[in-house]
């Protein structure tokens, strides 16, 4: 699978989890946060495809799962991180 599709089915699973994704120029990696009741989930813009990725599975592993529908691909990525 192409990286920016993963990149993509990961945006997606974290937008069902009520996130909004923003790619930023930021110091350091980025994060999440709450804002007015929103969730936003922010990365630095400047990273390679592979770290944003690393970043993206990070903080999912950080916010639980246990109550979102994983892909069985995307299960296998974070038990591997």
């Amino acid at each position: 699978m192409k990286r920016n599709t993963t990149r993509l089915r990961i945006e997606n699973v974290l937008e069902k989890m009520g996130y909004k994704i923003v790619y930023d120029r930021v110091i350091g990696e980025g994060g999440v946060c709450i804002f007015k009741g929103q969730g936003y989930i922010i990365v630095n813009k400047n990273f390679t495809e592979a770290k944003k990725i690393s970043i993206l599975l990070s903080i999912i592993k950080e916010l639980g799962t246990d109550n979102v529908y994983l892909p069985p691909f995307l299960r296998r990525m974070l038990n591997r991180t």
